[in-house]
């Protein structure tokens, strides 16, 4: 099912942890139409500033992936309204200042870090508040 011209509902849903512990991550209707919101007015806009295809590597997640993988349980995953993306070409903090540069409407837009990777969450809600946060190895901070 498509979400928009360039985003699936599968792409959103689909989890490798999910997947090896056995775990349905299938949204339900309510989230669905979020994550349509998400698509229409944040992925599509960005891929189209970007010229390139996202890779989403973190969509959806029902409560019992989110507790799996130790999500905060205010995540955004939850409810349909955050994904953690990735573009073929560019580093994540250059993405990272892309978006902050871009003008585009988001909720928050983290850059994060860990000892052994690096990635862009972004989200997408009713009230955006144009958030702008580096995590790096349990740390927030205000960017």
């Amino acid at each position: 099912m498509n979400l928009s011209k360039h985003f699936t509902l599968a792409e959103m849903e689909a989890s490798d942890t999910a997947r090896r512990y056995g775990i349905c991550n299938k949204a339900p209707s309510d989230i669905v139409k979020n994550l349509g919101y998400l698509c229409h007015n944040l992925l599509e806009p960005l891929r189209e500033l970007l010229d390139k295809p996202i890779i989403i590597t973190s969509g959806y997640r029902c409560d019992k992936l989110n507790q799996k993988i130790k999500g905060s349980q205010s995540s955004q995953h939850r409810y349909g309204q955050a994904v953690d993306i990735m573009v073929q070409g560019m580093s994540p903090r250059v993405l990272y200042l892309f978006i902050k540069m871009s003008g585009l409407e988001y909720d928050q837009l983290i850059l994060e870090q860990t000892k052994n990777a690096q990635w862009v969450h972004i989200s997408y809600a009713k009230h955006n508040r144009h958030q702008n946060l580096i995590y790096n190895k349990g740390v927030y901070t205000i960017d």
